[in-house]
């Protein structure tokens, strides 16, 4: 079977690619870990129960970003519309990263999976959205280039960095939008 596509520019993912398993949105993302993978527990164990949800991974075992982490398994489009790092250290997950790294401005999103918290935040939402899901659990830091969230009042916090619609950023803005959502240890901060 040959198939032809029309149009011209980059296609992220031919349409034949992209299975139910990575369509709609899944709200798998919690403080603990992502799709009932724990932190803590075996990386290989943790890739197989992210596999169930997901699909296979795009690069497994990368080499980590150092701060902690020294393995990194990545999901991206077409499984998740955007990029799930997975980080380990010694075998073990360390914690996750939903979203590329705020130094990634421009990224679009591909077909695939869109990832979710339990309560409904995902990417591209404005931080307003995210202080109406958690109440008096978010915090927000900011910086002179982006802000920091925190989600409290769980057992393992959910954390992420927010893109400032203005620059210089002096304070997190209703309007800012998640630029990433994860837990536990992502390694060394990215430069933004």
């Amino acid at each position: 079977m040959i198939t032809a596509f029309g149009g011209y520019g980059n296609l992220a993912a031919p349409p034949f690619l992209a299975g139910q398993l990575n369509t709609g949105t899944r709200a798998i993302l919690t403080g603990a870990g992502v799709a009932g993978a724990l932190i803590g527990e075996s990386t290989a164990s943790a890739v197989r129960a992210i596999t169930r949800a997901l699909g296979p991974a795009a690069y497994t075992n990368a080499d980590g970003t150092g701060c902690g982490v020294d393995q990194q398994t990545v999901w991206e489009s077409p499984s998740t519309a955007d990029p799930l790092t997975v980080y380990s250290r010694s075998g073990r997950i360390v914690g996750y990263q939903y979203g590329a790294g705020p130094n990634l401005i421009g990224m679009r999103q591909g077909p695939g999976a869109v990832l979710t918290t339990k309560n409904g935040l995902t990417l591209s939402m404005p931080i307003s959205t995210a202080k109406r899901l958690y109440l008096r659990h978010l915090r927000t830091l900011s910086s002179p280039r982006l802000g920091r969230f925190d989600i409290t009042g769980q057992s393992n916090p959910i954390h992420g960095y927010v893109l400032p619609n203005r620059y210089p950023a002096t304070t997190v803005a209703a309007g800012d939008p998640i630029a990433t959502i994860g837990a536990g240890n992502t390694g060394c901060p990215q430069a933004a």
